[in-house]
């Protein structure tokens, strides 16, 4: 599973990644841009089976309570959001 950078997820607008705390899928995806900086989305879902979604920067997203500074893995092909992977 290729490693997923913030320039990946510019270019290709959404894609479906491994979720670090439980192995799930998820979507990582490129919102828009807030006063100049590039605002991300992140769906997926949380271990009691809900669906979540949040929009953050990319700091929020890759070092604090989400990744924890862990790689962001692509989901492998064919995966569907909620899938164990």
């Amino acid at each position: 599973m290729d490693i997923i950078t913030k320039a990946d997820v510019i270019a290709e607008g959404n894609i479906k990644v491994v979720l670090p705390w439980d192995g799930c899928v998820g979507e990582l995806w490129f919102d828009r841009e807030s006063h100049g900086e590039p605002v991300f989305g992140l769906a997926g879902k949380n271990r009691d089976g809900r669906d979540f979604s949040f929009t953050s920067d990319w700091y929020y997203i890759t070092s604090r309570d989400v990744y924890g500074d862990r790689t962001i893995r692509r989901a492998p092909k064919g995966a569907e959001v909620g899938d164990l992977v």
